[in-house]
């Protein structure tokens, strides 16, 4: 197992709860739209098998630069389903109408490379195979508000 980069945890929010670790965290998108700026990424947990996400932060992450993200959302991959936890230090974000509208759309566009950073970084962290290649997108405008 590789030791969890501990000012990394408290940088991108991750918990302990859902296991996750931060050699696993993957930047999978950062897009600026006209109101917002949101960073898509993966950070699968590394010990469960029980909740599978992707998670959007409030935050463009350009390299080299120091900004902080004041939330996160965890979007299950099977269902238009929060996944919640308590020990981030980033607060949980749950998304209008219109946020669901507009990053939906950057969702759609990457599903498949999502689908596959996930499969591929928790292989590349402990030879886990994981298939999730194919899965059909959710409806996530049906995500709780």
């Amino acid at each position: 197992m590789f030791e969890d980069d501990l000012e990394l945890v408290e940088y991108f929010g991750l918990s302990a709860e859902l296991t996750e670790n931060s050699n696993v965290n993957t930047v999978i998108s950062n897009v600026q739209y006209e109101d917002y700026r949101v960073s898509i990424h993966i950070c699968p947990p590394v010990e469960r098998d029980d909740v599978k996400y992707f998670m959007i932060y409030n935050v463009y992450w350009p390299r080299g630069e120091d900004i902080y993200a004041m939330k996160c959302a965890r979007i299950s991959l099977f269902e238009p389903k929060y996944i919640e936890c308590i020990d981030s230090t980033i607060p949980n974000w749950v998304l209008n109408k219109d946020e669901k509208k507009t990053i939906l759309k950057e969702i759609s566009r990457i599903w498949r490379r999502i689908l596959y950073q996930y499969e591929f970084v928790l292989y590349g962290f402990d030879n886990k195979i994981v298939k999730l290649q194919g899965l059909p997108m959710p409806n996530y405008m049906l995500l709780p508000e």
